[in-house]
């Protein structure tokens, strides 16, 4: 698969609602998209 492909599904599937409190989890260290692991591998 392309990466750019794959980038580009990721970006059109992102949810902020679901990305804060996975960053909130990891102590802000790092930046979600998001997309919970079934959606991330069905992607």
């Amino acid at each position: 698969m392309d990466i750019c492909l794959l980038i580009k599904l990721f970006e059109e599937n992102r949810s902020e609602e679901n990305a804060i409190p996975m960053q909130n989890y990891m102590k802000n260290k790092f930046q979600f998209l998001g997309i919970k692991t079934p959606e991330r591998r069905s992607l």
